[in-house]
């Protein structure tokens, strides 16, 4: 039997990779002995796999987190002993800059942040953890808090200076209309933004720092901003939705528009959300709801069933991991899921493959993709009651012959090994709940 090569060649490049390679490898050695770090999404070696680390906002959805409660969050994550675990980086979102100075530098709140940012990054790098900032490409934040229109080269130097290691910039008040330098077509909404973007990639490639540019919007499918299709070449993540909510039907509304993403195929490892996404460059489906629940009063926490849901979905589709709650006040079983090395292991496979959805319904559906030890496999049931999935493997394996094709299974959550299978695999899968599974060829 021969295995469907689902490697990158099928990313829509008709360049060989050798050649690829070898030219990339040629800039780079240019590059390097001239002094230069390069920081584009695919050339600053960063986010091999999807990063990992916290973001405040979930956790603290209004405009001007302080510094102490950041640090709670900070201690927090290092008592559950997730900063071992690579997540690493800590989204500062937001800080909410209150002006500038005579130089046009942003001046923190002194009041919020009495020890500011470069010294709070110190704690971090300290603790295990690096910094992240987050901004707007508009004039104002989200919150309404200065951002970096016009500013993009200054601002990024600033972060830079501060350590900043990952750079979040948002979108809510884009002025398209007004920017500064203005655009040559404004009546280009989506283009509009896509320049606005790709300012920061020349910002944060002049501070000659690795740092990773994740670029989020409002760009639920159909909405018109399309970041996946043009921003492999400048950033290292891109939001594929709305943003997240607390309570299970947010999680499933995220998939479902990760599986409406422009090109859904239906033949494995072609033509779906997984075209767009490799080593460097991911769709970020949003922050982790795993143990938040606190400060949003309209909508349930998630389950522990329902956290296993999110965590194997994000793994499997290969979302950057960023948690969202106080883990302080977070109970065991929650920190559990958030910290299986085997479940962690299909995150950070460095073949880096996000997963193809293979069939699904409103009851469940199955999603399977490529790994260094074979394939991941995940039943996900988010129907209202039990069901009994199946996995063929002929809907992901060629076989040259007609003969069999099996594999040895192993259950990830219940950490069992299940034993050889032939042809399929069918198991029963609670309600709101998964069942994650590693395939190695018998």
């Amino acid at each position: 039997d021969s295995l469907i090569n689902i490697d990158q060649t099928y990313r829509q490049r008709k360049i060989p990779k050798m050649a690829v390679a070898v030219v990339r490898g040629f800039a780079l050695f240019l590059l390097c002995a001239a002094g230069t770090t390069i920081t584009n999404a695919l050339d600053n070696g960063l986010a091999r796999v999807p990063p990992r680390g916290f973001s405040t906002w979930n956790a603290f959805p209004v405009k001007g987190i302080d510094e102490e409660t950041c640090r709670r969050y900070m201690n927090g994550m290092v008592k559950a002993g997730l900063p071992a675990l690579n997540y690493t980086y800590f989204i500062v979102d937001e800080p909410c800059f209150i002006g500038r100075d005579e130089h046009g530098n942003l001046i923190e709140n002194k009041t919020t942040w009495p020890n500011g940012l470069q010294k709070f990054g110190e704690e971090l790098r300290a603790n295990g953890m690096k910094l992240g900032i987050y901004t707007c490409n508009g004039p104002i934040t989200c919150g309404g808090c200065v951002a970096s229109e016009g500013h993009e080269d200054q601002d990024m130097a600033q972060f830079a200076a501060w350590g900043a290691e990952y750079v979040k910039v948002d979108s809510c008040v884009a002025n398209c209309s007004g920017m500064i330098p203005p655009h040559p077509n404004t009546s280009d909404y989506a283009n509009c933004k896509e320049h606005l973007w790709k300012r920061y990639t020349t910002a944060l490639n002049k501070t000659g720092k690795p740092i990773v540019y994740s670029l989020v919007c409002n760009c639920d499918p159909g909405r018109g901003q399309q970041p996946w299709k043009w921003a492999a070449d400048y950033v290292n993540s891109w939001r594929t939705n709305i943003d997240i909510q607390n309570g299970f039907s947010s999680v499933v509304y995220i998939v479902d528009a990760q599986r409406r993403l422009p090109g859904n195929g239906t033949t494995f490892g072609h033509g779906g959300p997984e075209q767009y996404a490799a080593p460097g460059h991911w769709n970020d489906m949003d922050m982790l709801i795993i143990g938040t629940g606190v400060n949003k009063l309209f909508h349930q926490p998630l389950t522990i069933s329902e956290a296993r849901s999110q965590m194997s979905l994000w793994s499997i589709l290969k979302s950057p991991l960023l948690v969202s709650a106080d883990l302080n006040n977070v109970t065991q079983d929650f920190i559990d899921v958030l910290a299986n090395e085997k479940v962690l292991e299909i995150s950070g496979d460095t073949l880096g493959i996000e997963a193809t959805r293979l069939n699904g319904s409103s009851i469940g559906e199955v999603y399977v993709g490529r790994a260094v030890f074979g394939f991941a496999a995940l039943f996900f049931n988010r129907g209202s009651t039990d069901a009994n999935m199946t996995l063929a493997f002929s809907d992901f394996v060629h076989s040259s012959t007609d003969s069999d094709v099996s594999f040895n299974i192993y259950d990830i959550w219940m950490d069992k090994d299940l034993g050889k299978f032939t042809n399929t695999f069918t198991a029963s899968v609670a309600t709101h709940d998964v069942v994650l599974l590693k395939l190695t060829q018998a």
